[in-house]
């Protein structure tokens, strides 16, 4: 998780593996104007799978960056890796504020890129993620 909180710093360039695909935003208020999804280069925690997110959510062309991780855990198991991955990331995200609800846990800090972590469980039964988020307000390349 270091790893990756480091590369955040870079919109998780170094991370980022074989194009994947381009996503529109649709319906009246999109969520996003453009989504480019990725394949993320790096796993660790015993993560099954990762994905890098590339957002566009204005006109103005400055992206925002999701790099996420999927577990896959047994459904009766998923519970205790859910309590396991949320210990670490508490220990972990000193400085960041922490907040829940029910199938999730956040914590963020007010840093210029706006960095957040998220720890979620899926709607398929079994399937953590964990996603890093950053938004610049600036291009930082």
């Amino acid at each position: 998780m270091k790893r990756v909180m480091a590369a955040s710093g870079s919109g998780f360039i170094e991370l980022r593996g074989q194009f994947k695909r381009t996503e529109n935003g649709t319906g009246v208020s999109p969520l996003f104007r453009v989504r480019k999804v990725y394949e993320g280069s790096f796993l660790f925690g015993g993560a099954s799978s990762a994905e890098l997110e590339e957002v566009y959510y204005r006109k103005d062309g400055r992206p925002s960056y999701n790099y996420r991780l999927f577990f896959q855990s047994p459904f009766k198991e998923s519970a205790e890796k859910y309590d396991e991955l949320m210990i670490g990331l508490q220990q972990m995200l000193i400085g960041f504020e922490h907040t829940h609800a029910s199938g999730y846990d956040a914590w963020a800090r007010s840093d210029a890129a706006g960095t957040a972590v998220l720890l979620s469980v899926q709607e398929q039964s079994g399937l953590l993620q964990v996603q890093i988020h950053v938004a610049f307000p600036t291009p930082k390349w």
